[in-house]
């Protein structure tokens, strides 16, 4: 009996002891303090947001920090964008401001869409506090505004023709060389290439009579600028333009600010460049005349790893040889003269590369990447293939560029020869879609602008 009421009693003072170590709080309370209403907004704008958190102290016990994140999503439930962080140990009075970059609107819808807006605080026991809010995204019809193009040699300006009109080309005043142009979509602005990078402002679809900036990196970089190409969207939330130089890739915003940069060594000469499976990979010729290429962190320019062999095809050896850089399932693939393809895989080891062929035979004249995918290639019967280059259709004659009209899905194709060059526009399925549109003996890149960047 005694050992019994010993029992009770130890069994009592231990509930005792473990009543007094249980934490007993009160939940944290959110509040909204900017937006404090429904938001109107379009694609691009920057959305400032502010809350507070106030996590007060338990009054029994002790506590861990708790914990916030915002949502962006849509009432059906879908994800557009979230962020979070963590607060003061409790007790915490804090106030957090963050910021959304406005997308664009999937597939480029047009219209409103109705969002919802979060805020949620979690503290070290698992209870929440919240505010919610609303917010509408007015999107923009996609539109194509005509296909520009880089003339010459006879002007060395800019070539234009709105399709939907009719297929006669004008010509403006630009720059004096041989260079290469895209348009901005959304900016109103031509970025040429020559030894330098300029932009040219549009005003009611006409290039302004001199460039609003020019840019030159460094005293280092000379020579013909190897490319300029739109930076892609899904990396960037804005047209910027991405230029190839002697020494470095480099993404310029529509004000000619260096927004990303990646850097070569001084023993290496860029000839292609592309971003694969989230990094930023350069194809580069060595003063061993060795080609390489290099895998570069896309947000801080780190240099990560590199991969070098000779080239054995004789059209791509030496220091004028030619080389270009592809995709094959998002892994990037150096192509050679001869059609052989060096592809980098992404486990390295001691034989980071595969040699296979790409399809066709004959030289490899010119190659390049599908705006959206895939990539062609000109050799004894002109290419396009898929991602996983598999050959997707054919084309009777020169590829000196390609580029797709986002509202349709069609294909400009800039073919001929060295005497007449020719704009056809091509269906998905790379059928030539009525007449084609005169361009310069001395053309070689265009693109179909529109009035708003984004995917299709």
């Amino acid at each position: 009996m005694a050992h019994r009421r010993k029992s009770a009693f130890t069994c009592a003072i231990l509930a005792l002891i473990c009543g007094g170590c249980t934490t007993e709080k009160a939940p944290p309370t959110v509040m909204w303090l900017s937006p404090q209403s429904t938001v109107h907004l379009q694609e691009g704008d920057a959305l400032g947001l502010k809350f507070s958190i106030s996590d007060p102290a338990p009054e029994r016990g002790t506590t861990e920090a708790a914990s916030w994140r915002v949502t962006i999503g849509t009432e059906a439930g879908v994800t557009w964008w979230t962020t979070s962080g963590n607060v003061s140990a409790a007790p915490a009075l804090d106030t957090i401001e963050t910021t959304w970059q406005v997308p664009a609107a999937p597939a480029g819808s047009a219209g409103s869409t109705a969002l919802l807006l979060s805020a949620i605080c979690t503290d070290g026991e698992g209870q929440t506090g919240a505010d919610f809010g609303t917010l509408t995204l007015t999107s923009t019809p996609l539109a194509s505004l005509g296909l520009w193009w880089a003339e010459g040699p006879s002007e060395y300006g800019f070539g234009f023709a709105d399709p939907q009109v009719n297929t006669l080309p004008e010509t403006y005043p630009g720059p004096g060389v041989p260079h290469q142009m895209v348009h901005l979509d959304g900016q109103d602005l031509i970025v040429s290439g020559t030894t330098e990078a300029q932009g040219w402002p549009l005003s009611n679809g006409i290039p302004s009579t001199e460039p609003a900036w020019s840019v030159v990196p460094s005293a280092t970089t000379t020579g013909q600028i190897r490319f300029v190409r739109r930076a892609p969207f899904e990396y960037t939330g804005a047209s910027w333009a991405a230029v190839g130089w002697s020494d470095r890739c480099t993404w310029l915003d529509a004000n000619g600010l260096t927004m990303k940069t990646w850097l070569l060594n001084p023993d290496e000469q860029l000839i292609d460049a592309c971003v694969a499976a989230g990094q930023m990979v350069l194809l580069a010729r060595t003063d061993a005349n060795d080609l390489r290429m290099i895998r570069f962190n896309l947000d801080n320019a780190a240099r990560l790893e590199s991969v070098t062999w000779t080239p054995q095809a004789a059209g791509s050896a030496g220091p004028n040889g030619n080389a270009w850089l592809i995709l094959k399932q998002d892994l990037p693939a150096a192509l050679e003269a001869d059609g052989t393809l060096r592809l980098w895989g992404s486990n390295g080891g001691a034989t980071p590369l595969s040699t296979l062929d790409f399809p066709g035979s004959g030289a490899v004249i010119r190659a390049g990447q599908l705006t959206e995918g895939g990539s062609w290639a000109e050799r004894d019967e002109s290419l396009f293939c898929a991602n996983d280059l598999s050959p997707l259709g054919t084309w009777n004659g020169a590829i000196y560029h390609v580029t797709i009209d986002r509202t349709s899905g069609n294909f400009w194709l800039l073919s001929g020869s060295d005497n007449e060059r020719l704009w056809w526009a091509l269906e998905p399925s790379f059928d030539p879609i009525g007449d084609p549109i005169p361009a310069g003996t001395g053309t070689t890149t265009g693109c179909i602008a529109h009035n708003r960047p984004g995917p299709l």
